[in-house]
């Protein structure tokens, strides 16, 4: 890697980070802690406590999101991704502001990194659902690398002094950070969704890794699958099968009091649905579905499928499937809420608006 000191600098505080992170989530991997105990213990408290502030955020859901994060952040990881970055120099510091989301559990870190490792600085607005966790790993960040002390600032009302934006939102809140923003280099964007393409040969372990895919994070993922595209042949039975091992959710209230709603809806307003006491599978046309629901759709012709998908691809985050080549943004099934350091939301490499600042 042939960057400065700062860039240099940046890359191992991350490598620290995710060292931290692997110990903290598997520590009989190591039977000697790096560093403080006090900073495992910080975590564990943070951890426990994230669903007395967001009922959706299960301590198995934040552990989910923190040991995705401890598999990324390694040094073949790291290095090969900002390699692929020459343009990146330690002459461009800039302060940028991030705009968080919280749908799921640490899903702005990815930004936070992406303005930290290039060597900018950080003016963070957490989202108010995802309020903790963040902000306790840039402080260890902080305590561990000196390079990194007075380099991010935590906004906690109105933000100032900034350079640039970057900002996650829904459809109607990005017309207001367009607004709110137009006079400073942006990277604003909306609400997506994710989709899957069935093609019939799926195994049985590709059924289980697309349930995952869709209940992962109870659905609340922009990469999380809220629509499938299947043959006209394909039996719903296969997928409500793969749905089983995770019947468990219902035990959460706010998803239960979200799988009772649409049932009893859909029964009032007598709109067929099919359903197994925890989830619901609807033949719909719209590609978001709420919260418990999954829509579908029948394809008698793949090219059909693939039309409508590519016609709604500003509002599709990534399509799950098999060899899919001709969508920009895929994966396959599983991954959907593994995704790697350069799977950036919407398709817009955020490392390369980053470079760009002058």
């Amino acid at each position: 890697m042939s960057k400065g000191p700062l860039l240099q600098n940046r890359l191992k505080s991350f490598l620290l980070l995710g060292q931290f992170l692997r110990e903290f989530i598997d520590p009989s991997e190591n039977n000697k802690r790096s560093f403080a105990d006090a900073w495992y213990k910080g975590l564990d408290a943070i951890v426990k406590g994230q669903v007395s502030f967001n009922s959706w955020f299960t301590e198995p859901s934040v552990l989910r999101a923190l040991k995705e994060w401890s598999l990324a952040l390694t040094e073949p990881a790291l290095r090969s991704w900002v390699d692929a970055y020459p343009e990146l120099t330690d002459s461009k510091t800039k302060w940028v502001a991030v705009v968080m989301a919280g749908n799921i559990p640490m899903v702005g870190f990815h930004d936070a990194l992406c303005v930290l490792i290039s060597g900018n600085n950080l003016v963070m607005k957490p989202s108010s659902d995802d309020k903790h966790l963040i902000p306790y790993l840039l402080h260890f960040l902080e305590e561990h690398s000196p390079d990194l002390k007075d380099c991010t600032r935590i906004a906690d009302g109105k933000m100032t002094d900034f350079d640039a934006v970057i900002a996650t939102g829904s459809t109607n809140s990005t017309r207001y950070f367009q607004y709110y923003f137009g006079k400073y280099p942006s990277l604003i964007r909306k609400g997506r969704t994710s989709v899957a393409l069935l093609d019939g040969s799926e195994t049985e372990e590709d059924c289980s890794r697309l349930a995952d895919d869709i209940l992962a994070f109870y659905g609340l993922g922009c990469r999380s699958v809220t629509k499938v595209f299947l043959p006209r042949n394909f039996h719903l039975d296969r997928l409500f099968q793969a749905f089983y091992p995770f019947q468990e959710i219902l035990n959460h209230k706010a998803y239960a009091d979200n799988y009772d709603y649409h049932r009893s809806l859909y029964m009032l307003n007598k709109i067929p649905f099919l359903e197994n006491g925890f989830f619901i599978v609807r033949e719909e046309e719209s590609l978001h579905s709420p919260v418990s629901v999954v829509h579908y759709s029948y394809y008698d012709d793949v090219e059909s499928a693939k039309e409508e998908m590519l016609k709604n691809e500003e509002s599709i985050q990534i399509v799950i499937g098999k060899d899919i080549k001709w969508f920009p943004r895929t994966d396959s099934f599983g991954k959907a809420q593994s995704p790697q350091l350069y799977d950036y939301a919407d398709g817009v490499d955020t490392m390369k608006f980053l470079a760009k600042l002058s």
